[in-house]
Parts: structure tokens; sequence; C-alpha cells
């Protein structure tokens, strides 16, 4: 009797369980990521001993987070989710949803550690899919050489269209010539010149007129006055509009070498996704 009484009891137990991951199920469905989140966790508490549901309630979690846009957290329970299934085909999905997850937060270092120790053998879907975070990663960090190699790696050896666009993509941003600490250097020599060289005629025409007639006006104090006067009432502002001009011409060519290095890192994008879709 006491037997009959224990399964009796650890088989409403399972079914309450299956119920609430049921529930925790269709909220994530209709977009409820905050109630499934509870819900799953309820799942986690009274399924610690059996652990039928736990794999599956630790991967919708992180996908609940990562559809909340909190990236760090989804990457949390993906890792928890890699641990927990048990399959070889499972981790390698749960490590690569952690890395895209990691990727979004730009912490590219911390997704090559994961991506760096997969098989290198996987299912084609898989492996492209590690090839483009690591290309992703690699370009994050500026080392496009290998950003190149990856990205290539990530589309079928026999689209040659793609492969192509995606070589012309990098092929330009090896063109790109601008440098900040050029422009910075620039900047010293003249006023206005790093501006210059970084496109922003308006800024350099603007920093050069400034920190002149700044010297200009020194020069006029000095004649009428004395020497004194004229240190004194323009090297302050002359310094402070001269070096302002410096650090705003290395902001200026920094952003725009940032803005070209975006445009190529989206075309990329868009070449790997649309080579994908005609699978």
């Amino acid at each position: 009797m006491c037997v009959l009484w224990i399964a009796l009891a650890n088989q409403a137990r399972c079914q309450d369980i299956e119920s609430t991951f049921r529930f925790a199920q269709s909220q994530y469905e209709a977009g409820n990521y905050d109630e499934a989140i509870k819900s799953y966790h309820r799942v986690l508490f009274f399924d610690r001993r059996d652990r039928k549901f736990t794999s599956s309630a630790y991967e919708r979690m992180g996908d609940c987070f990562r559809l909340k846009t909190n990236f760090k957290e989804a990457a949390n329970y993906y890792d928890l989710a890699y641990y927990s299934y048990e399959s070889d085909s499972a981790q390698t999905e749960m490590a690569l949803k952690k890395s895209a997850a990691i990727l979004m937060t730009k912490g590219f270092d911390y997704a090559l550690i994961d991506l760096l120790q997969m098989p290198e053998r996987l299912p084609a879907d898989q492996y492209q899919r590690k090839e483009l975070y690591l290309g992703i990663a690699y370009f994050g960090l500026e080392n496009f050489e290998d950003a190149q190699k990856h990205f290539l790696l990530a589309v079928a050896p026999s689209d040659s269209a793609t492969r192509q666009a995606i070589q012309s993509e990098f092929n330009a941003l090896n063109k790109i010539r601008i440098r900040p600490k050029t422009a910075r250097i620039l900047s010293l020599i003249l006023p206005g010149l790093g501006q210059f060289y970084a496109g922003d005629v308006k800024n350099g025409l603007n920093s050069f007129v400034l920190c002149n007639a700044w010297l200009v006006l020194g020069a006029v104090i000095v004649r009428n006055y004395t020497l004194w006067d004229g240190v004194i009432t323009a090297i302050p502002w002359y310094q402070r509009y001269y070096i302002g001009g410096v650090k705003r011409a290395e902001e200026i060519a920094a952003l725009k070498l940032q803005r070209k290095r975006a445009n190529i890192f989206e075309n990329l994008l868009n070449h790997v996704a649309q080579a994908q879709l005609q699978r």
C-alpha cells in the first residue's frame, strides 16, 4: 500500500511539473517572457530530482532573456543548458547560442573561448554558424585577416558569387586609409589639418579660423599694450581651441573609420544571410 501511495504521489508530481512546463511554453510562444521565466523557474525548482525538463527549461529561459535583449543573462542560461544536456549535438547548439549572445554584448574575446573549443567536424548548419561567429568575433577584434578566412568558411565552397562578394568587401576594408592618430598629428602641426584629412571641412575651417584668430588678437594686444597682456589674454584661449581641435580631429577620424567598417560589416552579414536563405 505504501509503495502504491509513493508511486501515485510521484506520478502526480511529474504531471504537475509537466503542466507547469507546458504553461511556461505557452507563455513563451505568446511573447509573455517574464511570466514564462517565472514558470520555468518553478519547473527547475520541482524538477531537481528527475531533471526531466531541466535542460529544456534552461535553454528556453536563455531564449526568453535573448528576446528581452538581456544577452548577459541569456548567455548564463545557455551555459547552464550546455552542462545539463548530455548529447554532443545539443551541447554544441547551446555553445553556439551562448556565443551569439556574448557577441551581442561585444565580448569578442569571451566568445572566442567557446567557439575555438568546438569540434572541427560538425553538421553543415552548425559548422557554418560557428564560422560566421568566428568571423564576427575576429572582425570585432580588428583581426581582419582571420575574419576574412572565417567569413569565407561560413558559406558553401560552391557558392562562388557570395565568396567573391565577401572578398570584395574585405578588399574595400583594406583600402580604408583613415587613421585617427594621423589626424591627431596633423592637427598638432596645423590646426584644422586633421579634420581636413578626415573629410570634415567645416570643423577643419572652424578650428583653423578660431586658433588663428586668437593668435592675431594676441599679436594686436602685444602691439598696443605689453607682451604680458597679450600672453595672459590670448594664449589660454588659443590653447583651449588648439587642444580641443587636436582631440576633435582624432575623434572625427575614429568615427568615420568606425562608420566605414560598420557598413562593410553589415554588408558581410547580408551576404552570408542571403546565401543561407538560398540554400
